[in-house]
């Protein structure tokens, strides 16, 4: 049985795949700082982004509701680009860094930290090689703004293990990690909303 044309492109946002990036990655920039201002004595320089969504925190349900629609967003927008394509390793990277989140948000890093830590890392690694991949699916500024992102939070993540910019706190440093990919993310999708809007078609998509 086919599906209505309708319904096929709500499961799969092939003609404009930009909607869920723009929109997950502006809606977790905004939560992140609601949830920052409600959460009793938050500190960005010391305080983790995963104590948000810590168990039985203010913040607790909005935060991981928030990061898990996200992911579902970021997963909805992957099948977009890349269906009918399974290029590799490009559709796996992506796809990885949507459950890595989806795993953050169901594992409160106080209840289950070890699938905590395995999806921030997925989410954070996965992302960076997103981020390179983007690069090369799109023309213009944007490649360069992918690569930079990529870059960012490459050096970010590394600078860790080396004490590298410890004037920042913890807190501050593993924002350093994720700003860039949810920023990248946001502009990647207005890529292709803007080139589908003045295209009216999927001459945005450089995956083939």
């Amino acid at each position: 049985m086919q599906l209505p044309s309708q319904i096929k492109s709500l499961i799969v946002p092939k003609k404009n795949p930009g909607l869920g990036f723009a929109f997950g990655g502006a809606m977790i920039m905004l939560v992140l700082t609601a949830s920052e201002s409600v959460y009793p004595n938050y500190s960005i320089h010391t305080d983790a982004i995963s104590y948000l969504g810590g168990a039985g925190v203010a913040t607790e349900w909005f935060w991981n509701t928030a990061l898990f629609i996200a992911a579902l967003l970021w997963i909805w927008s992957s099948a977009g680009i890349f269906y009918g394509r399974h290029r590799f390793p490009g559709s796996p990277i992506f796809y990885a860094t949507g459950l890595g989140m989806a795993l953050v948000a169901l594992s409160p890093w106080d209840v289950r930290p070890a699938t905590h830590t395995i999806g921030a890392l997925a989410t954070l690694l996965f992302g960076i090689g997103s981020c390179y991949i983007g690069g090369r699916m799109v023309s213009g500024p944007m490649k360069y703004l992918s690569y930079a992102a990529a870059t960012l939070s490459l050096i970010a993540f590394l600078s860790g293990f080396f004490g590298l910019f410890a004037f920042l706190g913890p807190g501050g440093l593993e924002r350093m990690d994720y700003f860039p990919l949810f920023l990248w993310e946001t502009a990647f999708g207005g890529y292709f909303l803007g080139r589908h809007a003045s295209a009216g078609s999927e001459t945005a998509l450089k995956v083939d």
